[in-house]
């Protein structure tokens, strides 16, 4: 009976078997496993739950603006060039004015002058800190002659 059964023809035959019996064995023990590499996932109670947690989160995603996470502008200008200017400007006028002929009101009248060429400093939080700077830099030249509320109407 084996007689007409050739080897190769029953190499052929036990390979054919041993692999019909591996993939039955591969789908009976990891069934899941083996359908996932073809892109089949099994669908249970967590995996829903999950789906719609997914599909909420990006209703969330899409629902937001993209320009809430960008880095906003400051709403407030930047001032320094503006005070360095004033600072500067204060410091030539002070001295360049003569000693011997100017008057403490035309002093006043000059700082004015000066303040309204930077409105945005009126209402910098550092105005009170200018204004003791300009007393400063004014009694250095004219020592006593200005006290700090003579320079509550500078910025007026």
């Amino acid at each position: 009976m084996f007689n007409s059964i050739a080897w190769g023809q029953y190499f052929s035959a036990i390979i054919l078997l041993l692999i019909i019996y591996y993939i039955l064995i591969g789908f009976w023990f990891y069934k899941w496993e083996v359908l996932s590499i073809i892109g089949i996932r099994k669908v249970d109670d967590d995996s829903l739950n999950t789906t719609a947690a997914l599909s909420n989160l990006k209703e969330f995603a899409a629902s937001e603006n993209r320009e809430d996470y960008l880095p906003k502008p400051s709403l407030e200008i930047d001032i320094s060039p503006l005070v360095q200017s004033f600072t500067d400007e204060v410091t030539a006028f002070v001295q360049g004015a003569d000693e011997a002929e100017i008057t403490k009101e035309e002093i006043i009248n000059s700082l004015q002058a000066i303040c309204t060429k930077y409105p945005a400093i009126k209402n910098a939080d550092c105005r009170k800190d200018l204004e003791v700077d300009v007393l400063k830099e004014i009694n250095l030249k004219y020592p006593a002659l200005f006290q700090q509320n003579d320079f509550k109407n500078l910025w007026n």
